[in-house]
């Protein structure tokens, strides 16, 4: 099998080879009682085929778009599936989007169809496309508490289809199976930190080609159970670039399995009661796994917090090859008292996780690596599919993003600006000309907007954005990962954003932590104050330009509910700017000349 294949021909393929073979696990039970249920192969297979009929019948034809809006579960993958059995596009919109950003997509891409999970999000999805005028059939997910069988018609006029009704219908009509591997795939819309969410186009080539790199990678390590197969655990958003393709199409290149997790909660007894082998995640999800970590130790017995530390001190020497030869029997009683356990409590299985979607803490990668936890960092965005390079063994390095992808190039622009070209890159913005000739001018490769550089083992290295540096009064250059990375590294601190921008210093806005959120005696000045040494120890890590001169505790925290961050948790940093714009002045006023 090659990339110039489509992802229904892929998928084809790999049925034939699985058969009755588990392929989707959903969960059953919460909390430790969990239980997994698989659907095989053909079952899969099966519900696609039915599926496409069924759209098809609704006359959704080659070329057309269906909005796509669901939690985590196996019908996702199976929708997704039977719009490209069909030479359809999926769009997706995020569980935790906006009102506005989904009538933003629905009025961008005018889907022809819509499918939605029975939650509040999917219901707000169809709101969105009724505000927008349009009111094209939709299909309906399962668990609804009511369902009725065929179609039935809202007060508004929409064409409403549920679940059972597919798996009813005969797939005798489909037409063949798209064989056009340069045809659009899907329109996955970037996060939007700062502007409305642009349709990145991405072909069947672009998204197998990816995958068949990284599945390159993933061939010489153990990454499977004792049955040869492979285990991913999906969590991420699926609508977003980094989970569609490395979370679904990977396994779907590889013949893995997947298992589901829809709720946040049931998310640790999944890794013990599934045991994937692989799992991918976003910087946030490991800052809160160790400071959790810690968190606990700091609650536990004098004799656990003590192996505890321990097994961090030793490991973090380990890792820079610095543990004296007096430690090493030491360091091995601690793998098999303290690492064991917290691998065991993620399965047993865990091969790595593999962090992407943003700029990891090294520290953070450093600290759970330590404890028995492989991380692996890589980079991408949504424009390359998304994966450029990734982290893998003998040689990872945590503040690098590893080396580029097979028949992947990377250099940088005399500005410093990462550059991308391959198999893998976009066709360009849905209806946005002259925004893809901005990152795509003609000569093959992509302006990514970021700034970084190849190290001499030829891993990438990201230091910023190109748009969103702090440019001091006096000229120089700040990446403001840089300042809110040391402050975050700091277990006082939860979030933090950094400002300056035509200012004469950087000063930032600061979350504080669970620990320190609501401490007995202390108001707001004194918070403010009793924060004085970790803002200190964090400047202690940057360039003297670089240091935090001012801040301010705000009491709320940066989340999606409050629009604060996008789904990927990443900062919308105009937002925060304007949500906390009193405070953000405050930290300029009189104080420029300091």
């Amino acid at each position: 099998m090659t990339p110039q294949t489509t992802i229904p021909q892929m998928f084809a393929a790999r049925v034939a080879a699985g058969g009755d073979a588990p392929f989707l696990w959903r969960r059953e039970g919460g909390g430790e009682n969990q239980n997994w249920t698989p659907l095989s192969w053909n079952e899969v297979s099966r519900q696609v085929e039915r599926l496409a009929a069924l759209l098809h019948s609704l006359g959704v034809k080659s070329g057309d778009r269906v909005m796509l809006v669901s939690e985590n579960r196996p019908e996702f993958l199976v929708a997704d599936l039977a719009v490209l059995r069909l030479g359809a596009v999926c769009s997706f919109g995020f569980t935790t989007s906006t009102a506005g950003d989904l009538e933003h997509i629905v009025k961008d891409c005018e889907p022809s169809l819509f499918i939605v999970s029975p939650s509040d999000a999917g219901m707000k999805t169809l709101a969105a496309a009724d505000a927008v005028g349009n009111g094209n059939p939709a299909v309906i997910l399962p668990q609804l508490e009511v369902e009725s069988s065929g179609g039935q018609k809202r007060s508004n006029g929409r064409e409403i289809h549920h679940w059972h009704d597919a798996l009813g219908q005969d797939p005798a009509a489909l037409p063949p199976t798209p064989e056009d591997a340069s045809a659009l795939a899907c329109l996955i819309y970037t996060s939007g930190t700062s502007q409305n969410a642009r349709g990145v186009m991405l072909t069947h080539h672009n998204l197998l080609s990816n995958c068949a790199a990284v599945a390159e990678i993933l061939e010489p390590l153990p990454v499977t159970h004792d049955d040869g197969r492979s285990r991913f655990l999906s969590f991420l958003p699926m609508s977003h670039s980094y989970e569609l393709t490395a979370g679904q199409l990977l396994p779907l290149w590889l013949g893995a399995e997947i298992g589901y997790v829809a709720r946040a909660e049931e998310l640790l007894p999944s890794f013990a009661s599934f045991s994937p082998t692989l799992a991918l995640a976003v910087p946030r999800f490991y800052d809160l796994v160790l400071h959790r970590m810690k968190q606990g130790a700091r609650g536990a017995s004098p004799v656990k917090r003590f192996l505890f530390e321990q097994t961090l001190r030793c490991g973090l020497r380990d890792l820079d090859g610095a543990l004296p030869l007096y430690l090493r029997p030491w360091n091995a009683l601690l793998e098999r008292l303290v690492r064991a356990k917290v691998r065991a409590r993620f399965g047993g299985r865990l091969y790595a996780f593999v962090s992407g979607g943003g700029a990891l803490n090294p520290e953070t990668g450093r600290g759970l690596s330590a404890l028995g936890l492989r991380i692996l960092q890589g980079y991408g965005q949504t424009e390359t599919s998304p994966v450029v390079s990734v982290n893998r063994p003998p040689l990872v390095k945590l503040h690098t993003a590893g080396p580029p992808l097979g028949g992947v190039e990377v250099k940088t622009s005399p500005e410093g600006e990462i550059l991308v070209r391959g198999d893998l890159v976009m066709r360009g913005y849905w209806r946005r000309d002259d925004e893809t000739r901005e990152v795509l001018p003609g000569d093959g490769w992509l302006r990514t907007g970021d700034l970084g550089h190849l190290d001499a083992d030829g891993h990438v290295v990201i230091t910023g954005r190109a748009r969103e540096v702090l440019v001091l009064r006096g000229g120089e250059n700040v990446p403001p990962v840089r300042p809110e990375a040391a402050l975050t590294n700091q277990p006082e601190i939860d979030q933090a954003l950094a400002l300056g921008d035509n200012r004469a210093y950087v000063a930032a806005l600061i979350v504080v932590s669970d620990d320190w959120r609501g401490r007995e005696g202390l108001d707001a000045a004194a918070l403010h104050a009793a924060l004085a040494p970790a803002v200190a120890r964090a400047n202690e890590e940057l360039k003297p330009y670089e240091r935090v001169r001012r801040y301010a505790v705000v009491g709320e925290g940066f989340s999606t509910e409050n629009g604060l961050m996008t789904p990927t948790f990443k900062l919308r940093r105009a937002r925060i700017l304007s949500h906390f714009a009193a405070e953000a002045a405050g930290l300029f006023d009189g104080g420029e000349g300091e």
